[in-house]
């Protein structure tokens, strides 16, 4: 009968080990699930940001272009103007 308690006192602390390292697993799982919903919110993030970036740019340059545009104008009429007075 001891042989037979020892072996049982063995198999519980094994079964106590694995059900530990069982919950250990669920918890790090729990917590992968986690953080790659928040990598996939920031790559989204990113992915708007970088957009936002390339429209803002194209928008700079039509806007660095038509101010350009608008100075080499005013100089023109600065001139006839300045021809005409």
């Amino acid at each position: 009968m001891l042989l037979w308690q020892f072996q049982s006192a063995e198999e519980v602390a094994r079964w106590d080990e694995r059900k530990r390292w069982q919950q250990t697993a669920e918890k790090l799982k729990q917590k992968l699930k986690e953080k790659t919903a928040e990598v996939d919110i920031l790559n989204s993030t990113i992915r708007s940001l970088r957009d936002l970036t390339t429209r803002l740019e194209r928008e700079k340059i039509v806007l660095d272009s038509r101010l350009k545009a608008s100075r080499s104008e005013f100089w023109f009429y600065y001139y006839i103007f300045s021809l005409v007075h």
